[in-house]
């Protein structure tokens, strides 16, 4: 249930097994477990309009910040150690 962004969230709600991960879910915040609040916001999510939540899965994609690249050091030349 962490992958929520675009389309992925309509369809893992599709799924006939979303219900029992949903409320297994809300169990582990129950009994303590650090979930970032991802139970609120299916709870939330659920609650809302078709329109409503495209907009959450839509704030979720510009909050997510690309991590920059990590360049590769390709070099042809290597130096004598020597």
């Amino acid at each position: 249930l962490p992958r929520r962004g675009g389309r992925k969230a309509e369809q893992l709600m599709e799924n006939r097994r979303f219900r029992a991960a949903y409320d297994f879910l809300l169990l582990r915040e129950e009994a303590g477990e650090e979930t970032d609040g991802l139970g609120q916001w299916w709870t939330d999510y659920q609650n809302r309009s078709p329109d409503q939540r495209a907009a959450m899965t839509d704030n979720l994609q510009e909050k997510k910040s690309r991590r920059p690249r990590r360049r590769r050091n390709h070099n042809n030349n290597p130096q004598d150690t020597h």
